[in-house]
């Protein structure tokens, strides 16, 4: 549990690397990917198609890809540190201790990805990592879009409302979504309409709560249209 009891420390928390391998609670990533070397490379090929060798020993200098030399981008320095995160924690903790599953919370997942990059490594990472449950932020329609199998969590101030991500399987349709979120949108549904998807939404997928329920009394007291009533009926039989 290295990673967790340091990571959360007050001086450690995304203030400075987490890694415990030898003990000390003070090895940065490049003092460890030698350990990990082997599987990283065969993760990283598996999700890029690129392969590198490191020039001189230093994980923080020159790569050489077999057809020229040059500096790692963000983007791969990124998906290389969240691969070598997942593996040390796998070795240390999943095989270490016998755990069957762990819930990995990862803010951003995202950050410095290229849209490609963001669309592929949600589920590169579930095929990859099958013990692991996840816990994304995001605000990446690309993710969002080429993910499936799980709930998307939408907080908008003090409400929350959860759908299945399955439901929005397009740059469009999640785009939407964000628009709703950041003010984007030119044609505004009505308050009532939103209030109808909200309670749709959450009663489907077991986030129903005290909110929900005092907005249910209230539409039950409003003057409906034919259609607001209909969603109105399917929620009541949910």
């Amino acid at each position: 549990m290295a990673v967790l009891k340091t990571r959360l420390g007050e001086a450690y928390f995304n203030l400075a690397d987490s890694f415990s391998f030898h003990g000390t609670s003070t090895e940065c990533a490049e003092m460890i990917y030698g350990n990990y070397e082997e599987d990283v490379q065969k993760l990283f090929y598996s999700l890029t198609g690129d392969k590198f060798s490191i020039v001189n020993g230093d994980p923080l200098g020159e790569v050489d890809f077999g057809d020229g030399k040059g500096l790692l981008s963000s983007g791969y320095q990124a998906i290389i540190r969240i691969l070598l995160e997942l593996l040390y924690y796998q070795d240390t903790v999943i095989q270490g201790h016998g755990v069957n599953h762990a819930w990995i919370v990862v803010d951003e997942l995202d950050e410095f990805l290229s849209p490609k990059y963001s669309a592929l490594i949600m589920e590169f990472l579930k095929e990859k990592f099958s013990w692991a449950r996840w816990v994304v932020a995001t605000h990446s329609c690309d993710l969002v879009a080429h993910t499936s199998e799980a709930n998307l969590v939408i907080l908008d101030n003090n409400v929350c409302e959860v759908v299945d991500i399955n439901d929005y399987s397009s740059i469009s349709e999640v785009q939407i979504i964000f628009g709703r979120l950041f003010g984007e949108r030119k044609v505004m549904p009505s308050e009532t309409e939103e209030i109808l998807r909200h309670l749709l939404n959450n009663k489907m997928n077991g986030a129903w709560g005290s909110y929900e329920e005092e907005w249910l009394n209230k539409l039950q007291k409003k003057d409906l249209s034919a259609s607001q009533k209909i969603i109105l009926q399917q929620i009541q039989r949910w």
